[in-house]
């Protein structure tokens, strides 16, 4: 049981982490420099991304700033819903409104048949069928 626990908990965590390093990929924080234009080698000791807090802390010790341009959260959103969209309309929609306009019989979930009893295996003494000799 810990076994099936632990891939429960597993297929219900690796999304959340695909959804944030989509999130991550599609945003844009640059360094901006605060610096003139004669300032070449300031500009060039700048890094070029804050997407860590270590090149947060370089950009500010640097005289730079970091500045949000793209937020990927909003894009990642979007695509979601339109994925979403997408599998309703392709799968989903059948089963929302085709299923239930249906007869109700076509709901029920049938049992098999039971099979007849099995005949006598000679694995040890069988009693003969009745009217039969033996």
């Amino acid at each position: 049981m810990t076994l099936l626990n632990t891939f429960s908990n597993l297929g219900a965590t690796w999304p959340r982490y695909l959804v944030m390093a989509t999130v991550e990929y599609w945003t844009v924080h640059p360094c901006i420099s605060a610096a003139t234009k004669d300032d070449a080698a300031v500009a060039d000791a700048l890094p070029e991304t804050c997407a860590t807090t270590v090149l947060q802390e370089a950009c500010v010790a640097h005289g730079g700033r970091c500045e949000l341009q793209q937020d990927g959260y909003y894009i990642v959103g979007i695509a979601s819903v339109v994925l979403g969209l997408l599998y309703w309309a392709l799968f989903l929609r059948r089963a929302v409104w085709v299923r239930p306009s249906e007869r109700a019989v076509s709901w029920i979930f049938h049992q098999p048949p039971i099979l007849p009893a099995m005949p006598c295996v000679r694995l040890g003494p069988c009693s003969p069928a009745p009217g039969t000799r033996s």
